[in-house]
């Protein structure tokens, strides 16, 4: 391995981490500076104990989140830096010859051994820290049949993309990536359109709205914003968490409005509306369809790039890696999670600038007041921290500070 791959990739990660751990830190001190009053315009809605919930659990999980960052990158360099990423390539070779297999059994054992490694943090995650908090609702069982049910799931859709893209990269050599970026957009397509009705119930009961008084007012919102959906569902997600949620999924006919039953339990019918005219609000604007056509763009950069990557075979040289399929795709995708850190900002930004859209849209049909009112509720129950610091939000926050969405609403 040359100096100057490793430069370049310690660079690209001690940024990552530089930058993450400086944004985590400025907010754990924030809150830390804010725990004994509740902000001012909040004092009516939120008591002491309440926020100071919310302090305590945002801070843990900055905390946690920030030993899992740098975990991660002790992870992410171990593969660059001490050979075991080519020694397990290797070590396949010998276990399974074919050229097309082994590439995909590579990728495979690197997603095996660091779901491994990243269990005890998942398992963290919900039985210690979000029972603490009392938002866990999960059992044992249901939290290891959804890893099996998830492996089982990554197995064959993993088999459907990797073993196309690889028979692409030894048949179609310097162009292989344009018809790749055709097969991985359509997988796309496929996995938006099986999720409601096939990938979503695997996990998760999905049974039809029974208030009818509800139901009457949300086809209403529907008919007048002329969307159309295969119909309004209840889904059982107080069996995980007592976090409440509500959205949109699927395309074509196979659209769905999903409520969580922890949110209808929260919410009054009147803001139980409102958060509905919200997420019609972003139909209305174009998002999603905007979302997409960004994405199929960024993908296509994304594709372009690793089709002139893997004809760099002095670029894996100076890594100390083998420029074999398997690694070639792997690098890829981690060096590009690295280079793509400048973008979050921008990307968090595009998506603040959204929810205040949807956000004006929901108010003119339904009231400020009931959005107001749905959100503070949703803050409170989810113990969602109403101090924030402006460059981790910046940086961070796809949803705008709630004392932001709170005054853009009454202003308009």
């Amino acid at each position: 391995m040359s100096m100057t791959g490793i430069l370049i990739v310690a660079f690209l990660l001690g940024f990552k981490l530089m930058v993450h751990t400086w944004l985590m830190l400025r907010q754990y001190r924030a809150m830390s500076k804010g725990r004994n009053s509740v902000p001012s315009s909040f004092a009516q809605h939120f008591t002491l104990e309440q926020h100071q919930k919310a302090i305590d659990y945002g801070k843990a999980r900055l905390s946690f989140g920030l030993a899992r960052l740098w975990f991660s990158g002790l992870i992410l360099a171990l593969w660059f830096f001490t050979g075991a990423l080519n020694f397990l390539d290797s070590l396949l070779f010998f276990f399974v010859p074919s050229s097309t297999w082994q590439p995909i059994a590579l990728i495979a054992s690197v997603g095996l051994v660091e779901g491994i490694l990243g269990m005890p943090w998942s398992i963290y995650s919900q039985f210690v820290l979000e029972e603490k908090f009392g938002f866990n609702g999960s059992t044992w069982g249901t939290f290891f049949s959804d890893r099996i049910k998830g492996i089982a799931l990554g197995s064959v859709f993993g088999l459907m993309l990797g073993y196309p893209l690889i028979w692409l990269m030894q048949n179609m050599p310097g162009i292989w990536w344009i018809p790749a970026y055709v097969v991985y957009t359509c997988f796309q397509i496929l996995l938006l359109w099986l999720f409601p009705t096939v990938i979503a119930p695997l996990f998760n009961k999905f049974s039809p709205l029974e208030d009818k008084e509800l139901a009457t007012g949300i086809n209403d919102l529907v008919v007048e914003a002329g969307f159309k959906s295969q119909g309004v569902f209840v889904m059982d997600a107080s069996k995980r968490s007592s976090h409440g949620n509500a959205y949109f999924t699927g395309i074509g006919k196979a659209k769905r409005i999903v409520f969580f039953d922890t949110l209808l339990k929260t919410l009054k019918p009147q803001e139980t509306l409102a958060v509905l005219a919200h997420e019609i609000g972003h139909l209305a604007h174009g998002h999603i369809k905007k979302g997409l056509i960004l994405s199929l763009v960024m993908t296509a950069v994304a594709f372009f790039a690793l089709g002139w990557f893997a004809t760099r075979a002095d670029l894996f040289i100076d890594l100390g890696l083998s420029p074999t399929h398997g690694v070639v795709l792997l690098v890829a995708s981690w060096l590009g999670g690295l280079i793509s850190v400048p973008l979050s900002p921008l990307m968090s930004r595009w998506s603040r600038k959204h929810e205040f859209e949807a956000d004006r849209y929901a108010v003119k049909r339904s009231s400020a007041k009931a959005l107001s009112e749905a959100l503070i509720c949703l803050y409170r129950e989810n113990a969602g921290s109403l101090i924030v610091d402006p460059l981790y939000a910046a940086w961070n926050y796809s949803h705008p500070p709630l004392s932001e969405r709170v005054q853009a609403m009454h202003e308009n």
